[in-house]
């Protein structure tokens, strides 16, 4: 035949053959094959597992097959029916494996929708920080819709194109894996693999660290914690590691806080201070770190710090859960516990000294007079004798009081006796309005009265406006 004359037989006869070379190419060998069914035959297995919830031994026949896959490195021209039989079953098969709230649902919950949905901030009364809450929904109705994914609000907020109502608002859509996964949940029906659906989102999968172990203070150390240590700690460290997201995840809000460890590890060890790395923040680094943009430590502060952690760091508190705020007494608490401990002797020398300073501090150089009865401390520029009347229908109203509200055995009505200032002009009440209360005075006014809890402050101020009554104005008696 001449090959020159007939050109279409020529071209169809290399067709022939060059599809003939290329099938030869793109078959798999034999034992590809049947390891390609083996591998088939494994993936069969996974549903069974699932029905008896071995879960784990599932995933990794799953995993044990893809790696071998992979492995295989079977070219695209070399994938046939043996191949992509076997990735469809095991795509069928992943779809089968149950989602794990904990493990996988969590993680995204916590990482993405918490910071505006949780104990601090809810967002449309939506809250996600724990299952339970995640099932409660919020303004907008139910979160989620057991099996019914395509009909879940969550998933139309993570999907939709809008990016003004898309969540997380003012971040990156999350992944379609992620969106994947959450999704999948949904339709295997939203299930709870957890131990306490009421727990904090992610909890479970946080590493949980041994039992604080408090040792409490027997009084052979020589550096004490609420004293010598605590006071500092809250004026100057407390601010930053407290809340929740304490700096270096760090906090020292309570006692047993404080002996955590932080980021860096070692924070606090008791007994040895070479290895407690609060010691290197305050002492031995150079510069010093901590605190931190504040004015550094005293030295006598930092070593005191270094002996207490020596010794054991030892707790001389009553309760290592409570704030470390309430081991240390403020001012207020600490001139209470002072007044106290004064006996009735000492309270009524420490009235008589308060009575002439705070008259001092109003009126200048007169120093006024002194009046005293049983409950009563009269003092003013009155007459002597009008502040003692003054004081006797005090007494008398005391009298007719306690007569009617009888008092606990041995108590009196006010320690160190009450004070009364007498003015006998209108300019004395209204001085002592504006010099000690930096208040104007009504005209209508003519006295107050200011007893604290404590009895650290115990006084009625007073004009003395005389005997007589009028249809508008109350005579001095009446008045006090």
């Amino acid at each position: 035949m001449d090959h020159r004359r007939h050109p279409f037989a020529m071209l169809l006869i290399l067709l022939i053959i060059c599809g003939s070379l290329k099938n030869v190419h793109g078959a798999l060998p034999p034992e590809v094959r049947r390891e390609l069914s083996d591998l088939k035959k494994e993936v069969s297995e996974v549903s069974s597992l699932i029905r008896k919830k071995q879960v784990d031994e599932a995933r990794a026949i799953l995993e044990k097959v893809e790696t071998r896959l992979t492995e295989l490195m079977i070219d695209e021209d070399e994938r046939d029916r043996n191949f992509t039989g076997l990735r469809s079953a095991l795509e069928k098969a992943r779809e089968s494996i149950p989602v794990s709230f904990e493990s996988e649902i969590a993680p995204i919950i916590k990482a993405s929708c918490v910071q505006c949905h949780g104990e601090q901030q809810s967002a449309a009364n939506l809250r996600l920080d724990t299952y339970n809450n995640m099932g409660r929904g919020g303004r907008s109705g139910p979160l989620l819709i057991p099996r019914r994914p395509q009909n879940s609000l969550i998933l139309a907020r993570l999907t939709t194109d809008d990016a003004m109502a898309r969540m997380p608002r003012g971040r990156e859509k999350l992944k379609d894996t992620e969106i994947g996964v959450i999704a999948r949940w949904i339709e295997q029906g939203a299930q709870f693999d957890g131990e306490d659906q009421d727990a904090m989102i992610g909890d479970s999968l946080v590493e949980k660290k041994p039992p604080i172990k408090v040792v409490m203070a027997d009084g052979s150390e020589t550096v004490s914690f609420t004293k010598d240590v605590a006071p500092w700690m809250i004026n100057i460290c407390l601010n930053c590691h407290s809340g929740v997201n304490p700096r270096s995840g760090y906090s020292i809000e309570t006692f047993e806080k404080l002996l955590t460890d932080g980021d860096t590890g070692s924070t606090v060890v008791p007994g040895d201070s070479r290895k407690s790395y609060i010691v290197d923040l305050v002492l031995r680094q150079d510069p010093l770190k901590m605190p931190a943009g504040q004015a550094q430590l005293k030295r006598s502060q930092a070593v005191a710090l270094e002996k207490w952690i020596d010794e054991g760091a030892h707790f001389d508190g009553t309760d290592p859960k409570a704030p470390l705020r309430s081991l240390v007494p403020t001012d207020a608490e600490l001139e209470a516990q002072r007044l106290a401990a004064m006996s009735s002797e000492e309270f009524s020398k420490r009235r008589e000294t308060q009575a002439k300073d705070t008259w001092k501090r109003v009126s200048g150089s007169d120093e006024g007079k002194t009046v005293t009865t049983t409950n009563l401390l009269v003092h003013g520029n009155a007459e002597e004798t009008r502040l003692l009347e003054i004081a006797n229908w005090g007494e008398a109203q005391i009298k007719t009081l306690t007569e009617k509200y009888k008092l606990p055995a041995g108590e009196v009505p006010w320690r160190g006796r009450l004070i009364v200032y007498v003015g006998k002009d209108r300019f004395d009440y209204e001085e002592f309005n504006t010099v000690l209360m930096d208040r104007r005075t009504p005209r209508e006014v003519s006295g107050h009265a200011q007893v604290t809890a404590n009895f650290e402050t115990a006084y009625v101020a007073m004009h003395d406006v005389g005997d007589e009554v009028t249809a508008r104005d109350l005579n001095a008696q009446q008045l006090l």
